[in-house]
């Protein structure tokens, strides 16, 4: 992932009319700091203080309605738990001199069964 790429890309989505809500915006750059402060990976598992602190967003039902519209808008895949939430972030690939806007890259992918077994591994069973 290059990191100057796809803040480019996004930029350019925003400047070409994609634009999101000041919130969601604010939330998306906290999202992608979150990212690449775990070096990409995906998906990752959101901290959610840190995000609402970082967007100033300071209602919990504010916070997930905004992950939400980031994910219906295809920036995100937004996978909450009963204990915490997972996110992959979308790739964004800059558009070609000529092409006009960037496009979100890859597939939805269907990341909910890694997630059930880390969270298995993690909460502790009741035998």
């Amino acid at each position: 992932m290059n990191y100057i790429s796809h803040l480019n890309a996004f930029f350019q989505l925003q400047r070409n009319g994609s634009n999101l809500a000041a919130p969601e915006f604010c939330l998306y750059m906290a999202l992608f700091d979150q990212w690449n402060t775990r070096r990409f990976e995906n998906p990752f598992i959101l901290d959610s203080n840190r995000l609402m602190t970082a967007s100033g967003i300071q209602s919990d039902n504010t916070y997930r309605k905004y992950l939400k519209a980031l994910q219906e808008k295809g920036y995100i895949t937004y996978t909450p738990g009963p204990n915490f939430a997972w996110v992959t972030m979308r790739p964004l690939m800059p558009a070609a001199p000529d092409a006009g806007t960037p496009q979100l890259m890859g597939r939805q992918t269907n990341h909910l069964p890694m997630m059930q077994r880390a969270i298995r591994a993690l909460i502790p069973s009741r035998t």
